[in-house]
C-alpha cells in the first residue's frame, strides 16, 4: 500500500478515509480510481445502489450487505480485513453509534457527515452475536449534532439491550 495517492500513500490515505471521514482521501481515491471506476466495484460486490458518480450515496441495506462482506472475509484477505477492521476503531468520533452502546460490545464503524447528514454504520459484536446496522438521519435543513449525537447514543443503548440479553 506504498502506492503515491495524491499526496500521500495509499495506506494514509485509507486510514484517514476510515477513521477519520476525511473528505480528501475520498476524493483522492476517486482521482486515483475515478467515479466510475469505484461505482462499478459496487455494484459488482452487491451494492446495486450505490452512485459514487452522481452522488456518492448507497441504501442502508447495501451498507450493511458491504460490511456483512466485510467481517466474514468475502472481500479481502483475513490480513486485509483486520486492517481495514482496526481502522473502523477509536475513530475521531466516537459520539454516534459507540456511544451508546455498553461494554462487552466490540464496534466498528464508520460515520459520514455531509451538509446536515449524519449517518454511522457499523458491526457490533460479542463473545456470542454479531449484529451490522446501518443509522441515516437528515437535519432537513438543521443543522443541530447534539441533538443529533442524542438520537445515536439511544439507539446504541437500545441496540445493547438486544445484543446483551
Amino acid at each position: 500500500m506504498s502506492t503515491q495517492i495524491g499526496s500521500q500513500t495509499a495506506s494514509w490515505q485509507l486510514q484517514q478515509l476510515i477513521n477519520r471521514s476525511n473528505n480528501d482521501s475520498w476524493d483522492a481515491f476517486a482521482d486515483y480510481l475515478t467515479w466510475q471506476k469505484i461505482e462499478n466495484y459496487g455494484h459488482s460486490i452487491g451494492s446495486t445502489s450505490f452512485q459514487a458518480v452522481s452522488n456518492n450515496a448507497a441504501a442502508p441495506t447495501d451498507l450493511v450487505n458491504l460490511l456483512t462482506k466485510l467481517y466474514t472475509n468475502k472481500l479481502l484477505s483475513d490480513a486485509s480485513t483486520k486492517l481495514l477492521l482496526s481502522y473502523m476503531q477509536n475513530t475521531n468520533d466516537e459520539s454516534l453509534l459507540p456511544s451508546g452502546l455498553s461494554k462487552g460490545i466490540t464496534v466498528y464503524h464508520k460515520y459520514g457527515e455531509y451538509e446536515d447528514n449524519v449517518n454511522d454504520v457499523g458491526i457490533l459484536t460479542t463473545d456470542k452475536k454479531t449484529y451490522v446496522v446501518a443509522i441515516y438521519s437528515t437535519g432537513n435543513g438543521i443543522y443541530d449534532y447534539d441533538d443529533r449525537t442524542a438520537v445515536f447514543t439511544k439507539i446504541g443503548q437500545i441496540l445493547s439491550k438486544a445484543i446483551l440479553n
